[in-house]
């Protein structure tokens, strides 16, 4: 994989470089098949654009996956460019301070301030990403997409306009045999799950019939999910997890009412076998739902 002095002389030019630029002009040996190298949209999307955080990576993967001649082989060749290129840009940035008796960390991510603007650039997006990553889901009750409306009124309140956020849930619902063939993790957290079934705190004013509408919800993702999804009940306070969600190398956190996203392979690592490893003592959400 080559690198130029033109680069670590203009750094700053080369966000604005398209990735078909990138591509032809530093990195013509790289294995990529030439019809792939040939694709219109190359030309349409900058480096800068790319690596501007960790999501819209892999939103330009999920996009170079649909087009011909990229395969997996492709991606992960194109992920190795990416870092290298990402390398080359770091003379653009000020180093950090250090900080006195600790060891400085690198971080680059995006925080999304709120669960409804981020309906399409978080949630959907790791839906979608769902069809080729094992995952590792935390939800802070329901899964999301499940959730009645009654329930999810309850959670944010009176003054969110929920109208396509609701819509948008639907229609994953409506495709969720497309992920027929996902592998991961769901972990549920037992002390909100009795707090929604036994109608205390935020879901106090729910009726027995919205319970029964969520619960049949429940059932029914159970009854057309992926074999290769598990789901477990646990008290996550007492394991030690938080709401988060891991696809790969992305981590999405949930944090201040909204989502904060980063691209990070050992942490993503690490945080996954955390959460396997306490899923291992939780029962399934087929058994705490047959107790309700």
């Amino acid at each position: 994989m080559s690198t130029t002095t033109d680069i670590v002389q203009g750094n700053a030019a080369l966000r604005h470089y398209t990735i078909s630029r990138a591509l032809r002009e530093l990195f013509p040996d790289a294995k990529l098949r030439a019809g792939f190298r040939a694709q219109p949209y190359l030309e349409t999307v900058t480096v800068g654009e790319v690596l501007a955080s960790g999501l819209s990576t892999e939103k330009f993967f999920s996009e170079c996956r649909a087009l011909p001649s990229c395969g997996e082989v492709q991606i992960k060749r194109l992920r190795s460019i990416l870092e290298d290129l990402s390398a080359q840009m770091e003379g653009e940035r000020p180093s950090a301070k250090p900080v006195r008796g600790a060891t400085a960390l690198p971080f680059r991510g995006s925080l999304y301030p709120d669960f409804i603007s981020a309906w399409e650039s978080v949630y959907q997006r790791m839906w979608r990403l769902a069809h080729f990553e094992e995952f590792v889901y935390m939800p802070s009750s329901v899964p999301e997409f499940v959730k009645s409306p009654a329930v999810l009124r309850a959670e944010l309140g009176p003054e969110v306009n929920l109208t396509r956020y609701l819509e948008g849930l639907s229609s994953l619902r409506n495709s969720q045999h497309l992920n027929n063939q996902a592998t991961g993790l769901v972990v549920l957290d037992r002390s909100r799950l009795d707090m929604l079934f036994a109608r205390q705190g935020v879901y106090a004013a729910l009726s027995p019939a919205d319970l029964d509408h969520q619960r049949a919800r429940m059932v029914h993702m159970l009854e057309n999910v992926s074999t290769g999804i598990e789901f477990k009940v646990l008290d996550t306070e007492a394991a030690h997890l938080s709401c988060a969600t891991i696809m790969g190398e992305l981590v999405t956190l949930a944090v201040m009412g909204g989502y904060l996203v980063t691209q990070d392979a050992p942490l993503a690592q690490l945080l996954a076998n955390r959460a396997k490893a306490a899923a291992r003592k939780g029962i399934s959400l087929s058994e705490y739902l047959a107790a309700k």
